[in-house]
C-alpha cells in the first residue's frame, strides 16, 4: 500500500520521499518511479527517524506538504499462542513506528495546510480472531490519531487514519498462508466482505492520497474505512 501511495502521488506532480527498512526495494522504487527518492530508515528507531526526516528536508531548510505512516506488520496469535517477543515486535512497528514518525515529522510539517494519514485497519475497529497483538496495536494507532489531530488543529495541520480492510498485499498472502490453505481462506474472506473481493493496494493508495490533499481540507481526525463494507456490518 505504501508503494502504491508514493506511486499514485509521484504521478501526480509530489516529490516523494519513501522511508522503508528495505533498501533493495527502496532503490528499486527509486530507479523505477520518477519523483521518488528512497532513504533508508528503520521507523523502530528514534535515531533513524530522525536521520531520515533531516534528509527529506534538508535538515529543516524546507516544509513538508504531508506524511503517510503507513508502515505496519501482522502477526497472527492470541493471548495465550503469542510470546512476549512477537508481541513487543508488533507494537514496536506499528504504534511506535508511527510514534517516533509524527515525533520528528509534525515539527516539519507546513502551518496551516500540513496533513498527516495514519494507516489504522479495521482490526482496530471491530476486532479479528486470532490476531490479538496486532488489533492491540492497530486500537492504539486510532487513538493515536485521533490525539495528534486535536494537538495540531489550532496550527492548521490535519490528521486522519486510512483503515483498510484485506487488501491483496504480499504481506496479506503471507497471513493466509500461515493460517492454513491460502486459496480456500481467501475464498471464506471474499465470502464475508459484503463487495465480496479483497480490495487493491491502489485502491488505498487513491483514499490516502485524498486525505493527504487539499480536498480534505474539512477532515481531521477521521478513520477512513477501505474495506468492501466490512466494518458496516
Amino acid at each position: 500500500m505504501g508503494e502504491a501511495t508514493a506511486k499514485y502521488c509521484a504521478a501526480s506532480g509530489a516529490r516523494v520521499f519513501v522511508l522503508d527498512v528495505d533498501a533493495t526495494r527502496g532503490q528499486l522504487l527509486e530507479q523505477s518511479v520518477p519523483g521518488v527518492t528512497f532513504v533508508e530508515c528503520d521507523v523502530r528507531s528514534d535515531d533513524s527517524v530522525r536521520q531520515a526526516v533531516d534528509r527529506a528536508t534538508d535538515a529543516g531548510e524546507a516544509l513538508l506538504d504531508g506524511v503517510f505512516a503507513n508502515a505496519g506488520v501482522i502477526l497472527n496469535d492470541t493471548v495465550e499462542s503469542d510470546s512476549l517477543a512477537r508481541f513487543d515486535a508488533t507494537m514496536d512497528l506499528n504504534v511506535r513506528g508511527v510514534f517516533l514518525t509524527l515525533r520528528h515529522c509534525m515539527p516539519r510539517l507546513k502551518r496551516p495546510g500540513g496533513s498527516v494519514v495514519v494507516t489504522a485497519s479495521g482490526a482496530g475497529v471491530v476486532g479479528t480472531a486470532n490476531s490479538a497483538s496486532y488489533c492491540t496495536s492497530k486500537g492504539a494507532v486510532i487513538a493515536l490519531t485521533r490525539e495528534v489531530a486535536l494537538d495540531y488543529a489550532s496550527q492548521g495541520i490535519r490528521v486522519n487514519a486510512v483503515s483498510p480492510g484485506v487488501i491483496d498485499t504480499p504481506q496479506g498472502k503471507r497471513v493466509f498462508a500461515e493460517l492454513g490453505d491460502p486459496d480456500e481462506l481467501r475464498r471464506e474472506t471474499e465470502q464475508v466482505i459484503p463487495l465480496k473481493r479483497l480490495g487493491r493496494p491502489e485502491e488505498v493508495a487513491h483514499v490516502a492520497a485524498f486525505l493527504l490533499s487539499s480536498l480534505s481540507s474539512y477532515m481531521t481526525g477521521a478513520i477512513v474505512a477501505v474495506d468492501g463494507g466490512y466494518t458496516a456490518q
